[in-house]
């Protein structure tokens, strides 16, 4: 008997199966990679005159690994948080096909991130920026999508995504993996940048165009 479901049928699920049995790295299970960090505090009632640093799955970008920090005022923030540190990584457990995974990097201050998250921290087997860019790919993905419950408001359990299987090269490995992204990601922002600037001179042709029409009825 065959399941119906277009996700567990979905393209990557095929993706990881076929990666997991060519790749020539050792496999670990997520679980066997990290800690979960799991502070939780209500600010409404914990820090309620305090400016809070809080990151919500809207400040998260789907697929790419940035976000922004929010400064908002602890009695705002009614519902639990999860504290975040330096050289950890978040994941969004709600709807985890949009990818949204970050790596807080060094030298950022503490904070706080919706309960809708998974806080990690990696042992000396696995970069934290390595782990954030698989956790954002097919493989992991693949092993999850047919995982996932919920209809409205679908979510990937914590003890399905720490048993999802990553290849773990060594250290050196991971850094070059991890300056490929950065090159694409240089490339990336540059295409972006010029994007930003056709929309603008797009912009400006349209108030143009208004313009002169303005002056065309006149005169």
């Amino acid at each position: 008997f065959e399941r119906l479901d277009t996700l567990f049928h979905h393209p990557s699920k095929q993706i990881a199966h076929e990666f997991l049995s060519s790749t020539k790295y050792p496999l670990y299970r997520i679980g066997e990679l990290v800690t979960i960090i799991n502070k939780l505090v209500v600010p409404q009632y914990e820090m309620t005159e305090d400016i809070v640093r809080y990151i919500g799955l809207a400040n998260i970008n789907s697929f790419d690994g940035t976000y922004y920090v929010s400064e908002i005022l602890g009695e705002k923030i009614k519902s639990a948080v999860k504290m975040f540190e330096a050289n950890t990584i978040i994941y969004s457990k709600m709807r985890p096909e949009l990818r949204k995974v970050i790596y807080i990097p060094e030298g950022e201050e503490i904070g706080f991130v919706s309960s809708e998250c998974y806080v990690f921290k990696t042992n000396s087997k696995i970069l934290p920026q390595y782990l954030a860019l698989v956790l954002r790919s097919d493989l992991v993905f693949g092993q999850i999508i047919f995982q996932v419950t919920g209809l409205g408001r679908p979510r990937i359990g914590k003890e399905e995504l720490l048993s999802v299987k990553i290849p773990i090269p060594p250290i050196d490995k991971q850094r070059e993996l991890i300056n490929i992204f950065k090159a694409y990601e240089t490339n990336r922002n540059v295409l972006l940048e010029k994007s930003r600037m056709f929309q603008q001179q797009a912009d400006n042709i349209v108030r143009k165009s208004f313009e002169e029409i303005g002056a065309t009825l006149c005169h």
